[in-house]
């Protein structure tokens, strides 16, 4: 098993997730567009046969509109191959109580990064998104994530899998400072951390590795079940999704975190 771009990678498994459409447009990101999404994808991958599809529906009355933005690793808008052209955004504009089916080409470089969906006009309260993608020949659904300052995410690690995260920041201009804190099946607390995400920075890790409790885990080998519980303590909010890996084979499973985590109480 070896890594690329931050992601458990198994011969030649990846994890992937993309975008089609009805308009493509590719144009740099404007001031007033550095507002905080509505809805993130943490992780989009596509490229070299991959592909990913993303649905939007919109339970309102009136037309929603907005657009998808593809951002790597680092924040800047990436292209992706859709429609046989590249984009790096994608707008939309859905009818009262109607709906968006997008899919990516599969084609171009195999590359890895964030979705955030941003609404422009109608009721982003009322939109709902979801994420399909394919993985091993297993298609597997997630529900975008709200930033927000506070998540948990259920952990398990073994023979036969290891969880992790995928996380973005989606500010432009502040660093997201998190405490971390790793909790076992009993809800004890056994290590604590503090990560950095820069602006727009996204990242998706495993236990284990740098971002992920490695030095608890090279010292504590063994299997391993519970949750990682994030705080961000400094900075704005940020989205994360679970990951979890099975192997030897590299299917993945994306699980929903939740906005209720364990908060260490502060000391006398």
């Amino acid at each position: 098993m070896y890594h690329f771009g931050g992601l458990s990678r198994i011969g030649r498994s990846f994890l992937f997730w993309a975008v089609t459409v009805l308009t493509l447009s590719s144009a740099p990101l404007l001031a007033q567009e550095m507002n905080a999404p509505d809805i993130v994808f943490p992780q989009f991958v596509t490229g070299d046969g991959n592909s990913s599809r993303w649905i939007i529906r919109n339970n309102s009355d009136t037309v929603l509109t907005g657009r998808i933005s593809l951002v790597d690793p680092m924040g800047e808008e990436t292209q992706v191959s859709i429609d046989g052209g590249f984009t790096d955004r994608v707008p939309f504009s859905i009818e009262p109580w109607g709906s968006l089916d997008v899919s990516s080409d599969n084609t171009g470089f195999f590359k890895a990064g964030a979705a955030e969906v941003y609404v422009e006009s109608g009721s982003g309260s009322d939109m709902e998104a979801a994420e399909i993608f394919f993985v091993l020949g297993n298609y597997v659904s997630v529900t975008g994530a709200l930033p927000a300052t506070k998540w948990q995410a259920y952990v398990s690690r073994d023979a036969s899998e290891n969880a992790g995260i995928a996380i973005q920041n989606p500010d432009r201009t502040s660093a997201a400072v998190m405490k971390m804190t790793l909790l076992d099946s009993s809800g004890v607390e056994v290590a604590t951390d503090e990560q950095t995400l820069q602006p727009g920075q996204r990242i998706s890790q495993f236990l284990g590795e740098s971002f992920l409790f490695q030095e608890y885990f090279e010292q504590n080998p063994g299997d391993f079940v519970g949750t990682v519980n994030l705080e961000v303590t400094a900075g704005e909010k940020v989205a994360l999704v679970g990951l979890i890996q099975k192997l030897p084979s590299g299917e993945l499973i994306a699980i929903e975190a939740t906005n209720n985590p364990f908060i260490s109480p502060p000391q006398q």
